[in-house]
């Protein structure tokens, strides 16, 4: 008798490790991707230069692998505009305004064996619509634009030294922030890191640029940094105003400081 209920136990042990077996062995539900798929956007938003936090693309591209019993799962998940209202809610949740030309684009397709992950997300950047030779200084190398060489010798950027031959260069924190006007992203060439360093603190995400004039030569501007701009050269301190229309003229080895930043200003 207690040979019977021993085997009957057995049995039963068996068969619940049988089906848990089975169940972490079956394919993830489609709405269990939701939530890694919205980190994964997240991860994607940057912050505008002082103003809060923007989401720079307007159309974001899914790709579900599904498995054929899971098919309807994931239409009802992700299907008529529903995925679109979850990431425009999550962008809202961290205080993030969605575009309001931001849209999803959904393909489904079966899941094939050499699949690692069951959905892929690819970004896009508006498009700009300009003439020909309307792109911004920031963008243009131009042949008549001397190099120019700057070197980090006071706050933590990626590299020390960028060399540049740009109409225009950026200098501020972080790698990308809001631009203005028709640069709905402004692009830091010198970007100091947005880290806990008492000196990268003090350099505004959108501090200062450079630009050249042809037979002027180049200029450095503050575009409405907090702690302000200033050159140095032969011991004195030239203030750079904020705002000003005609900037400051730079020489070879001026000292350009960002808040407590430094970098050097060297002409090739």
């Amino acid at each position: 008798m207690k040979l019977d209920r021993l085997v009957k136990l057995e049995k039963a042990l068996e068969g619940r490790l049988d089906r848990l077996t089975r169940r972490k062995a079956a394919p993830e539900e489609p709405f269990e991707w939701v939530p890694p798929m919205l980190d994964e956007i997240e991860q994607r938003v940057v912050p505008s230069g002082g103003r809060g936090r923007i989401f720079p693309y307007e159309v974001i591209r899914v790709e579900l692998r599904v498995e054929p019993a899971s098919l309807e799962a994931a239409r009802a998940v992700f299907g008529a505009g529903a995925f679109e209202e979850r990431v425009r809610e999550r962008l809202r949740q961290v205080r993030c305004e969605a575009p309001a030309e931001l849209r999803v684009r959904l393909r489904v397709r079966p899941r094939r064996a050499e699949d690692k992950n069951p959905y892929s997300i690819a970004f896009r950047r508006p498009v700009v619509k300009k003439g020909p030779d309307a792109r911004t200084a920031s963008e243009r190398a131009d042949s008549a634009v001397p190099a120019a060489r700057i070197m980090v010798v006071e706050g933590l950027c990626r590299r020390r030294i960028h060399e540049l031959k740009l109409e225009r260069i950026n200098l501020g924190r972080l790698d990308s922030v809001e631009g203005r006007g028709l640069e709905r992203l402004r692009r830091n060439h010198v970007a100091f890191q947005d880290r806990d360093d008492p000196i990268n603190a003090t350099v505004s995400r959108a501090h200062a640029h450079i630009e050249y004039f042809a037979g002027d030569g180049f200029r450095v501007f503050d575009d409405g940094s907090a702690q302000g701009t200033r050159i140095m050269r032969e011991g004195r301190s030239i203030p750079v105003a904020r705002g000003a229309v005609r900037g400051v003229r730079l020489r070879h080895g001026d000292e350009i400081e960002l808040g407590m930043a430094r970098v050097v200003f060297l002409m090739e």
